[in-house]
């Protein structure tokens, strides 16, 4: 990518707050990660130097080492900052509400011209103490990347991704390691050591297969390294910014080891190689075609084949064909229902899983020699749905472009995006599909346009709740979804033995907010994959969950697909309240009305489009559950 190529020594990312907000720059605040190098940290307060005198010279507010902290890799002075730069945001109060000039509540007006002037100052500031400290720059610039190489940091020296996970999975995360230019290679040889496994949790015995990807920590990029894969990144404070748990092996849902020694790894690519591709047909006109499903890959693949009107089949048990077993949500491509097509059917569904990065598999019969056959009633026709997306007022806006990104960037599906102040006027007799992204819905659907809504349900169609939309539909009529009941006698009971529990103190609301809120925390949620909703997976999938969840499991009616029980955290930061919630809570799920589905969403698997590992459950709801 581009910033690898340039690989600056100084990184500024400007940005605009709220309108109401006066400047933010330099030093950041707590809490800094642990790998931020002391250089890094001094430099932080050499900016805020520079930027101060040029804001106080002109009688400009500002406010620095508050809000906008050094540790989540997830922002353009955190990312740069374990490339060895020196990262650092600055914001300036404005937006979009503020236009070319802005009424603020303080009785001032905020104008363009002011915000421009503001980032201006700044610029010039970054660029001056940039040239005037250049030969120091440079010189820890170098420094940075040789001690990484030479003496990398951290309780791990190695990590594993096991060569037996889906070869979708760990082509993506590859290849997310190839672009972030971190250097790896391929156990030769089976060998048995200790180190702590992500899947489990536990530190204990790795058996390192050959195919094994390697990734050393000594290489110059072994900070980054160690940032990305690290199974708990240590929190100074827990007052921070975004989330606390990244860990690649969770994003993207493969089995990996995180080793304290040194292992020895081949820099050549394995036979077979890590990229998928279409198998060789035994015929020249097979039965059928089988394709797993497993991973966006897939998901394309089948996208690509309904909008070429492929007539497409999934398989709803587990069976063998032809010595090879396929589990639940195979997808099972027929030449009876596809004869129109004639020769170009094979031609079009080979070069759709070569474009896609699919496996499939030509078999020569129906007869399955365990399960069911490919002729059963368990093999159900997959309707090409037509989706639909609600957008505007009330809606996140960040929500919705996660599910437009995925749709337009990811799965190259068609989407209308309704608008929320006119959607109640639109017919949804033409949409299969109804998206609701996180947000609040209060305005939206009152009584009677929630009726009119479920109306459309029960006639067929499917409703899909993210994170707010679920949290609106709870405790309403005829939705199975419940909150957990607060126990208000027990509250009092507490209170009345311990009175002085009432005397709060006003500058310790923060961190006591703090203890209901759950910092993008990693938790292993258990799973039916028995359920089309879960097809793909194991019988766990790492969230990263957000809020406190805090609901009961469905009733009768519905399906428990995904849930939290006890012992289920893994990592990151989550408050003493929240984490009591976050035990034996609901997550995903679905219930049936009429002859629709809800599906309930209680995490967002589309989280800022990494979180890989969950995008099979948002294609499952679009594409398996309901069919």
């Amino acid at each position: 990518m581009l910033y690898n190529q340039w690989l600056p020594a100084v990184h500024a990312d400007f940005h605009e707050m709220g309108p109401n907000n006066t400047y933010y720059f330099s030093p950041a605040a707590k809490p800094f990660h642990a790998d931020i190098t002391p250089w890094q940290r001094k430099f932080q307060n050499i900016l805020g130097d520079y930027n101060k005198v040029a804001f106080d010279k002109n009688n400009w507010l500002y406010f620095t080492r508050e809000t906008y902290d050094l540790f989540a890799p997830t922002y353009g002075d955190t990312w740069p900052s374990f490339n060895g730069a020196i990262g650092m945001t600055y914001e300036q109060g404005g937006g979009g509400p503020a236009g070319v000039a802005y009424a603020r509540t303080d009785g001032d007006t905020l104008t363009l011209g002011q915000r421009i002037a503001h980032h201006h100052a700044a610029s010039r500031a970054t660029i001056q103490a940039t040239a005037e400290r250049h030969d120091d720059l440079l010189r820890e610039f170098q420094s940075y990347f040789a001690t990484a190489k030479a003496k990398p940091q951290g309780e791990y020296k190695t990590y594993v991704l096991s060569a037996g996970n889906d070869p979708g999975q760990l082509q993506a995360l590859t290849q997310y390691l190839e672009r972030n230019q971190i250097e790896y290679g391929f156990a030769d040889k089976r060998s048995k050591t200790k180190g702590y496994n992500y899947t489990s949790g536990k530190t204990g015995s790795v058996q390192v297969e050959p195919r094994d990807v390697v990734v050393s920590m000594y290489q110059p990029k072994s900070t980054l390294v160690k940032v990305l894969f690290e199974p708990r990144a240590r929190l100074e404070d827990s007052l921070t910014y975004d989330i606390t748990s990244w860990a690649l092996p969770y994003a993207f849902g493969v089995k990996a080891y995180a080793l304290p020694g040194r292992l020895k790894a081949s820099a050549a690519a394995p036979a077979p190689a890590l990229v998928r591709g279409s198998a060789a047909a035994p015929a020249d006109r097979p039965y059928a075609y089988l394709a797993r499903w497993n991973n966006l890959q897939d998901m394309r693949f089948l996208s690509r084949l309904l909008q070429q009107k492929v007539k497409v089949r999934y398989a709803e048990k587990e069976f063998e064909s032809e010595g090879q077993k396929y589990a639940p949500g195979t997808l099972v491509i027929t030449r009876t229902g596809n004869e129109a097509m004639g020769a170009r059917f094979d031609q079009l569904v080979r070069a759709q899983a070569d474009s896609a990065g699919t496996v499939v598999t030509a078999v020569k019969s129906g007869f399955s020699t365990s399960g069911r056959d490919l002729g059963s009633g368990t093999v159900h026709f997959v309707q090409q749905p037509n989706v639909a997306v609600l957008a505007g007022p009330g809606v996140d806006g960040t929500a919705f472009g996660e599910v437009w990104h995925f749709f337009e960037q990811q799965l190259g599906y068609p989407l209308t995006v309704l608008g929320t102040d006119y959607v109640n006027r639109v017919s949804l007799q033409k949409y299969d599909v109804l998206i609701l992204p996180n947000g609040s819905y209060t305005d939206v659907y009152n009584d009677r346009n929630l009726e009119s809504l479920k109306a459309w349900v029960r006639d067929g169609g499917k409703l899909i709740a993210m994170e707010g939309a679920s949290k609106f539909l709870s405790n309403k009529k005829d939705f199975l979804l419940k909150t957990k009941a607060v126990d208000s006698v027990a509250i009092k009971k507490d209170e009345k033995a311990n009175p002085y529990k009432l005397l709060r103190r006003y500058g310790d609301s923060e961190r006591e907010e703090a203890e209901e809120v759950v910092q993008g925390s990693v938790y292993r949620v258990r799973l039916d994959n028995t359920h089309p909703l879960a097809f793909g997976y194991g019988d766990t999938y790492f969230a990263l969950v957000r809020t406190p969840l805090n609901y009961r499991f469905l009733g009768k009616g519905g399906w428990n697909v995904g849930v939290i029980k006890k012992d289920s955290y893994s990592s990151g930061f989550i408050g003493a309240k929240a984490r009591k919630e976050l035990t034996d809570t609901f997550v995903v799920g679905t219930q049936e009305m009429g002859r629709g589905e809800v599906v309930y969403l209680g995490d967002n698997p589309l989280f800022r489009a990494f979180w890989q590992g969950g995008k099979m459950l948002f294609g499952n709801a679009i594409f398996m559950v309901g069919q």
